[in-house]
């Protein structure tokens, strides 16, 4: 009805449906990671997700504040240095609640979509980014690149 580019599929109950949004691989995705994680886990996090993230047009946003473990705040300003177009690192030094923190990074993101993604997780396989969310998609204002 709405001309919204999309597949019908059979839902998980009879009589339930599901809609699979048709969304083309231009679409940008900014993967938020507050770095609240220590080391091990953050670098796991960041490296899995720069080798195994087939989605050809997102970017990595991790922010670390005074809550987080000194190593992997080092690790973070380490990541700031790197030749990493895809990577964007943030470190604040006042402590972030996690609210303020997710606040934070959604606002430095340039996504149409967002993932957020604990620092405590790793990509185990290559993936794309699931293409049926069309309806996460947020509004873009305008702002300069």
């Amino acid at each position: 009805r709405q001309g919204i580019p999309a597949e019908i599929m059979d839902g998980a109950f009879p009589g339930s449906y599901r809609v699979r949004y048709r969304v083309g691989q231009e679409m940008s995705v900014s993967i938020l990671v507050p770095a609240d994680a220590d080391l091990a886990q953050l670098q796991r996090c960041v490296e899995t997700v720069l080798e195994k993230t087939d989605w050809p047009n997102y970017e990595l946003v991790v922010l670390a504040d005074a809550h987080t473990p000194q190593a992997s705040r080092a690790y973070a300003e380490a990541l700031k240095s790197l030749d990493e177009p895809r990577l964007r690192v943030f470190i604040v030094d006042e402590p972030l609640a996690e609210s303020d923190a997710r606040n934070r990074l959604a606002a430095e993101s340039m996504g149409e979509f967002l993932v957020f993604l604990s620092a405590s997780c790793a990509i185990v396989q290559r993936c794309l980014i699931p293409t049926d969310r069309t309806p996460c998609r947020r509004p873009m204002p305008a702002r300069p690149r």
